[in-house]
């Protein structure tokens, strides 16, 4: 899954395993079932949110970055609480990923540090910091 993540945006696939690790570790630290940190449930939910959040929805900066694993632990917490609720009817599945996600990229406005990519003109990572640069001149403020 990853391969074919890097083949569109390695930035993406960056994005995924770091998120999918963070939330292994958070499980571990908090004690997370074994199996279900085994089987990578904490980290699928986690994975998305950081793939969202780290440079497709916001332009990747050291700031967004932070922002991102924010999310990803939050999402992390909340898949623990949301499937122990949700134990005796069925999976989590994504819910966890779409709210952390859309509560971030609400919350996102307050934070003027945040750089937003409008839905309709996010493709990758990489094109998304490559407009910003290009909007804002990177590279020639010296001359």
């Amino acid at each position: 899954m990853i391969v074919a993540i890097a083949l569109h945006s390695r930035i993406s696939a960056l994005m995924a395993l770091m998120g999918a690790a963070l939330a292994a570790l958070v499980a571990v630290i908090f004690g997370g079932p074994e199996g279900a940190t085994r089987d990578c449930l904490f980290g699928y939910n986690a994975a998305l949110t950081a793939l969202a959040l780290g440079g497709f929805f916001l332009v990747l900066t050291v700031r967004s970055f932070i922002y991102t694993v924010f999310g990803v632990i939050v999402t992390t917490l909340l898949w623990a609480s949301v499937a122990i609720f949700l134990e005796p009817i069925g999976p989590v599945l994504t819910s966890t990923f779409v709210i952390v996600t859309w509560a971030m990229l609400i919350g996102q406005y307050g934070f003027k540090a945040l750089i937003p990519v409008q839905p309709p003109e996010a493709t990758t990572p990489e094109d998304n910091l490559r407009r910003y640069r290009d909007k804002h001149d990177w590279g020639h403020q010296g001359d």
